[in-house]
């Protein structure tokens, strides 16, 4: 639990704050449950429907109109002069627009924050707001920087904003976010099995020699070899749909076996894009609250 950083509104039991803004700004970038993002200017005082929420500052679109108030959120000096940017809005339909302008360079003078709201506002946000600038802004896709950042190289930053496009994973209502996504092969989907089986009280050992994980989960013992078709759960085989894989270093498992394999409950849903939802035996729901 962390105690206040909004003005007076707390974090929610369970929450964590990752980083803050040390000036007076308090613009709010936030997405709810139904991943629907907004803009906001104070956190709701009930926050069960709020999976995210970033600070950050000034404002420069509200109501789809320019508003220049860098001054009176504490910002001043070389601030406010042209200066490379960085911009996150929503426009009408509830999309994220992000935005990053170069500056300090030849060809590229930068904008200032009063600049950067008339531009939010021609892409169509109908709310912005401005985050770090300068050496700072960088947008990466893909593996590739698609921008010119003005210190010439990549500067070191303690936080970000990042996109994964990626089936979600929920376990025992929470989401569990993966260094490899989910796939779907042969009709049958498969998901990365240490992390699940982890977050499932099994511990995981891999034979780089065999391609085997073993898992282990009190008396319980399931070994699996990537490219068979079966696997060993307590001495007794068990028919993989299809079998396991290893892609990027991480080995992934039809997703049904995680259930026949720890007694956990699994339910793949395709309403409002597909997720897959675990319960374990002594889990909740299955469903992310």
């Amino acid at each position: 639990m962390v105690e206040p950083v909004f003005g007076s509104t707390q974090i929610p039991a369970g929450g964590y704050v990752l980083s803050g803004w040390g000036g007076s700004t308090n613009q709010l970038m936030a997405v709810s449950a139904g991943a629907r993002a907004r803009v906001i200017t104070e956190l709701p005082q009930e926050w069960s429907n709020l999976r995210h929420v970033l600070s950050a500052g000034p404002l420069l679109v509200e109501g789809g109109l320019p508003v220049d108030q860098a001054v009176n959120e504490g910002l001043w000096g070389k601030v406010l002069k042209p200066a490379p940017r960085t911009a996150l809005g929503v426009n009408a339909q509830g999309k994220v627009l992000l935005v990053v302008v170069d500056g300090r360079q030849d060809g590229s003078a930068g904008l200032t924050l009063e600049e950067l709201s008339y531009l939010m506002m021609d892409l169509g946000a109908v709310r912005a707001v401005a985050l770090d600038g300068g050496g700072s802004s960088e947008i990466w896709v893909k593996g590739k920087i698609l921008n010119n950042p003005s210190d010439k190289k990549e500067r070191p930053l303690g936080n970000g904003l990042m996109i994964i496009q990626q089936m979600p994973v929920y376990v025992d209502h929470q989401r569990l976010y993966l260094d490899v996504a989910p796939i779907i092969d042969q009709g049958r989907t498969l998901v990365p099995m240490r992390k699940i089986f982890e977050r499932l009280g099994a511990e995981i050992n891999w034979d780089e020699a065999t391609k085997t994980v073993t898992a282990v989960k009190g008396e319980l013992k399931i070994e699996l070899t990537v490219g068979k078709t079966t696997a060993v759960v307590n001495g007794k085989n068990i028919k993989l749909d299809v079998p396991a894989k290893v892609i990027n270093g991480r080995t992934l498992v039809p997703m049904r076996f995680v259930g026949e394999a720890l007694g956990a409950k699994v339910n793949y849903v395709t309403t409002n894009g597909p997720a897959v939802y675990i319960e374990s035996a002594e889990g909740g729901s299955g469903l992310a609250k």
